[in-house]
């Protein structure tokens, strides 16, 4: 009896802890909404930032970082950005993610005086509080 009542407890704070992380990433994304910008929206900014993300011992790029990197280069072929800005973890010999994600964009068309390359991006603060300094 007692073990019932504490299963049903437990299965209701499941749900509720379910719903409560629900209702807050869809609050999140609500409010995220007011702040993306479309490639149709008129706008320009002098760089695109393009933090890292997974790269294999192969160098193929994961999924997310393919799409952010593609994403820049569509911004830069629309005239929206001037330059892009590569940052990433560089900090072994043997993994890079910026020399991977500047060879993606420069095969995707972006020439590579327009690619800058910050090779301290252990995280997304840093990344961002670097980019503020230069750009």
């Amino acid at each position: 009896m007692l073990y019932k009542r504490l299963l049903k407890y437990m299965v209701a704070l499941s749900l509720v802890g379910i719903l409560v992380i629900v209702g807050i990433n869809c609050y999140i994304k609500e409010i995220g909404k007011k702040h993306q910008l479309n490639p149709s929206d008129s706008y320009s900014a002098q760089t695109a930032i393009v933090l890292g993300a997974y790269v294999s011992p192969e160098g193929v790029l994961c999924d997310m970082l393919k799409d952010r990197v593609e994403t820049a280069v569509e911004l830069y072929q629309l005239g929206k950005v001037k330059k892009l800005l590569m940052t990433g973890d560089h900090g072994q010999v043997l993994y890079d993610e910026v020399n991977h994600m500047r060879r993606y964009a420069e095969k995707l068309g972006v020439p590579t005086e327009d690619i800058f390359m910050d090779h301290a991006g252990f995280n997304t603060y840093d990344s961002m509080y670097r980019a503020g300094m230069y750009f």
